[in-house]
């Protein structure tokens, strides 16, 4: 059967078209009823049975196989298809069309099928029978849509439904069998015509009703003017989304209004339904028009009523339409992804009334606490630092805190931009008063006031400091026919201090000294860039003293401070003239500097040379005992001594490779190579070795094989190349390679045997009779090998062991009565015996006791539940609580540092001195008490024990305004 171009046209059946009689116990048709294309399965077999002349529906329960309440129900019962299918005479899934329950169907007992769809079984029900007596005269037949509840009108009339008879005002069922007539007093219904009244529904309203209509083309030509992401619901889908919205919408017209959802949910109709129903679907079908306004007017009204769930608080009544467990994955998927889209367009980063949470389950542009603290790399940040995020924070709501992503992207990159004026000046080799003139021209910009606050002060943003270096390499020039000089030297040159920094950065900056030359694989500046000596030339200041220069300028050329220049003199190891014009200046003249240069050296300039830390070749001269000149920093060597150990270690290392370099060399002696290692013999022990120890081999390669220092660095890392020169220096290679062993257990090998097999004899002993606890196996180890282990501890091992202690394995995991009756005598007894003043009991010690007695594993918490329910009065503590294993006891009140006596003493001479204050005494305070605790009774108390025993004692210190009478 198919569907037809007009739906009130019978559909004629395979039996009517065969034509034979059907017989009802002696009553015969000759021809069955055909069926209409919308018409309900009740309704048909209720005409069947009225062709044959019987006057109720339970005629059929011999045919149809069923009981008499089974008969009403038949459009409920999946499981009797084909049996009806055979009595109506049509094929079988025209039945199953017509049927709204299937069983044990995967639909479930809270939904029913409608119009090929599933659909809210409350929204179905064949226990009324409402009818649109219009649609009777114009066929007389039930139609399915009348079977909605919430529906309330026929679309095809446009009228309203009616329930009860007209006449007799009796409900109307299905225990008749003539679908236009009452059951009860026979009135024929197609002869009422003012009882309903036409309901005049709008157009929303009669669109949702072909929506749900049995015809597929007409279902399908509604459901086309649909938007796009609802055209995927089902018929009954759609009818729960506009029921649930038209709940929304009715509280936002009339928030007075009772709430209807749970009523409408569980299938109830009232008059008021059509109207909810009519709105829902104006919005389904308006949903880009309407569903916002909807959604913003939900939340200024404040949401429905207050919970626990922040999103439930901001959506209200619309709450119900994204959670799966009320309409399905289907309709929450929809709306979800219609609620993101509503959120994505309004949100504001200065909205302070939406939800944290609210915001972070739709909003792209948030993003949530622990995001934050993955997305932050920079080592000083963490999650105490939080707190100075609060700028960013939008939304309310303490629980979820929600961040705006895009301020929080900014503050990555300045995070990882910003580092320390002291740090770039290190790194980039430039003075202060150099970085300071950057900041002033705008050049470098400070770290923003965030970064700071979460850093520290003192911060510059190093990708501006970047930019600027690369924009005075991008005038990068050729060499002018000249040597290129190292700004290092240009600066000795053009004089020392922050003046000749100054002179030549302008001169660079201006033009006037070009740069000629980059080395790219170091940051700072003195040594990176090169300049063009002939322009240099004619910016250098000439001499006026015909003697010389002053000895200071000129080893200052070479890196030597004034202290040492004067030092180097009084050792003649330079010689010096005195100046005609003040004998008190020593000069020197340019050949003696240039024998200076030839015959001395300083750590800084072989550790520039090599291109490795200075404290590396301090550390090298100083094991190979080479003579210093002179006293101070910085260290001066004679040339030739160095250059004599670099020959001792090249001919050391000769095999390594015959044309070693001096760095090379000093890099072999610095890390106490072994003269016998074979290269050969690192390369195969690269595959035998752990992972985290082939780089160290590998590095050890590269440094034989004559790498520079920087590009190790640059393949492996600064810390990684750190901390295996380190390890290799002071360990070796063959003990840096091996891992070292760790002592997992203070007991011996032997030790752990003798336990184990000592719980293995208790454990026998007790399945036969006698009685052993995990403190006689603690006992045990105290004994015979003067250990002290917990039962805690002993058990672990015991279960790590594969040993099955009976109470401890097969015990049960709670306490029943007999237990916790002797578990309150115990816990009683223990805490009598601390009030009594004995030391080193804790609630540790019943928790061991519980292990011991009945095998089983409590907490500290559990024992404070336990002592509560047992009403067992436990010592409160006072103080920080000190942990058992430190061997130091506990302190509770009334375990105090004094004595008895004492105690009473304190006690009179404490109420003593309120009273004399209160008689206006004012001489008196705790300080007063303090001290006479000292002096009488020898023991050192603060104030804040003062006030904690007066407490205890109950003696009524006066406050600040009783203490003088006077006042």
């Amino acid at each position: 059967m198919t569907d037809t171009a007009s739906p009130r046209v019978p559909v004629p059946g395979d039996a009517l078209q065969r034509g034979f009689d059907f017989v009802i116990g002696e009553r015969t048709v000759q021809n069955r009823v055909t069926p209409y294309y919308d018409e309900t399965l009740l309704s048909i077999l209720t005409r069947i049975v009225g062709r044959t002349g019987h006057s109720y529906l339970v005629a059929l329960c011999p045919k149809l196989g069923m009981t008499r309440a089974e008969v009403h129900r038949a459009p409920w019962l999946g499981g009797h298809t084909s049996r009806i299918a055979e009595v109506c005479g049509f094929p079988e899934d025209e039945v199953t069309r017509r049927m709204y329950g299937f069983g044990g169907s995967k639909l479930g007992l809270q939904h029913a099928m409608f119009s090929g769809g599933p659909i809210g079984q409350s929204y179905v029900s064949t226990k009324r029978r409402a009818v649109s007596p219009a649609s009777l005269r114009i066929a007389p037949y039930h139609r399915m849509a009348w079977d909605l509840v919430q529906l309330g009108f026929c679309p095809e009339s446009n009228e309203r439904l009616i329930d009860r008879c007209p006449l007799c005002s009796k409900e109307l069922t299905w225990l008749g069998t003539s679908v236009c007539h009452c059951h009860a007093c026979r009135f024929d219904l197609r002869k009422h015509v003012e009882s309903g009244g036409d309901v005049k529904p709008p157009m929303y309203l009669s669109k949702l009703a072909n929506a749900l209509s049995p015809f597929p083309s007409l279902r399908a030509e509604t459901v086309a003017q649909l938007p796009s992401d609802l055209r995927s619901l089902t018929g009954g889908e759609l009818l729960q989304s506009a029921i649930l919205i038209g709940l929304a919408t009715r509280r936002l017209l009339d928030p007075k209004a009772p709430s209807m959802r749970r009523s409408m949910g569980k299938g109830s109709s009232r008059a008021e339904s059509a109207e909810i129903l009519g709105y829902g679907s104006q919005v389904l079908f308006d949903m880009r028009e309407y569903f916002s306004d909807i959604l913003t007017e939900t939340r200024n009204i404040g949401g429905g009523s207050k919970s626990n769930s922040p999103i439930r608080n901001e959506l209200g009544d619309l709450y119900d339409l994204i959670d799966p467990s009320v309409v399905g994955q289907a309709i929450s998927d929809v709306f979800s992804a219609r609620i993101k889209d509503h959120y994505q367009k309004s949100y504001s980063p200065f909205d302070k009334t939406t939800s944290s949470t609210v915001l972070l389950k739709w909003c792209d542009q948030v993003m949530s606490y622990d995001e934050v603290i993955a997305s932050v790399t920079t080592k000083q940040f963490h999650a105490e630092k939080m707190r100075s995020l609060r700028t960013l924070k939008v939304g309310r709501g303490a629980k979820s805190l929600a961040y705006r992503r895009d301020k929080v992207r900014e503050l990555i990159i300045d995070l990882e931009n910003s580092t320390l004026q002291t740090v770039l000046k290190k790194k980039y080799g430039m003075p202060n008063v150099i970085l300071d003139g950057l900041i002033q021209k705008k050049v470098i910009k400070r770290s923003p006031s965030l970064v700071e606050e979460i850093l520290g002060p003192g911060r510059l943003d190093e990708a501006d400091l970047r930019q600027w270096v690369r924009s005075i390499e991008a005038k990068l020039e050729e060499p002018r026919d000249s040597e290129p000089v190292r700004l290092k030297e240009a600066i000795r040159h053009l004089g020392t201090g922050d003046a000749a920094w100054r002179r030549v950065i302008d001169l660079i900056q201006t033009g006037q000294v070009p740069l000629v030359g980059v080395r790219e694989d170091v940051t700072a500046l003195t040594v990176r860039w090169s300049l063009c000596r002939r322009s240099l030339a004619s910016h250098l200041p000439v001499p006026t003293a015909k003697s010389g220069t002053a000895l200071t300028v000129m080893l200052a050329h070479v890196g030597l401070r004034a202290r040492k220049a004067a030092e180097l003199g009084r050792l003649q190891v330079i010689r010096t003239a005195p100046c005609p014009k003040n004998s008190r200046v020593s000069t020197v003249d340019q050949a003696e500097l240039d024998r200076f240069r030839s015959s001395f050296t300083t750590p800084v300039a072989l550790a520039s040379e090599w291109g490795v830390p200075v404290k590396f070749v301090i550390a090298w001269l100083r094991e190979a005992n080479v003579e210093v000149i002179g006293s101070g920093r910085p260290n001066v060597y004679r040339l030739d001594d160095v250059k004599r150990l670099l020959a001792s270690g090249k001919e050391q290392f000769v095999r390594f490779n015959q044309h070693s370099e001096d760095r090379t060399v000093f890099l072999l002696q610095y890390l106490r190579i072994p003269i016998g290692l074979e290269i050969n013999n690192i390369k195969t022990r690269i595959s035998t070795v752990q992972k985290s120890k082939q780089k160290s081999l590998i590095m050890l390669i590269k440094i034989i094989s004559g790498f520079k220092l920087s590009d190790i660095i640059k393949d492996h890392g600064t810390s990684c190349v750190l901390y295996f020169l380190s390890s290799i220096r002071r360990r070796g290679i063959e003990r840096h390679l091996i891992r070292k062993q760790r002592n997992q257990y203070i007991l011996s090998s032997k030790q752990r045997a003798d336990l184990i097999s000592k719980a293995q004899e208790f454990i026998a002993r007790n399945k036969a009779g006698e009685r052993f606890s995990l403190f006689d196996v603690r006992q045990f180890i105290i004994d015979e090998f003067s250990i002290e282990y917990s039962v805690t501890n002993i058990s672990t091992y015991l279960r790590r062991s594969g040993v099955k202690w009976p109470s401890v394995n097969e015990g049960p995991r709670s306490l029943d009565g007999l237990q916790l009756k002797r578990y309150a005598q115990f816990s009683n007894d223990v805490a009598t015996r601390i009030r009594n003043g004995e030391r080193g009991l804790t609630r540790n010690t019943v928790k061991d006791w519980v292990l011991s007695e009945f095998g089983v594993t409590i907490s500290e918490n559990a024992v404070s539940k336990y002592n509560k329910e047992c009403g067992v009065l436990w010592p409160e503590m006072t103080g920080r609580k000190i942990a058992r294993k430190t061997g130091r006891p506990e302190k509770y009140k009334g375990q105090q540092k004094f004595s008895a006596d004492q105690w009473e003493a304190y006690k009179s001479f404490s109420r003593q001195s309120a009273a004399a204050i209160l008689s206006g005494d004012r001489s008196i305070s705790k300080t007063t008490i303090q001290r006479w605790v000292k002096s009488e009774l020898g023991i050192d108390i603060s104030l804040g024990s003062v006030k904690a025993y007066n407490k205890i004692a109950g003696v009524e210190w006066p406050r600040g305004s009783l203490k003088f009478a006077s006042n």
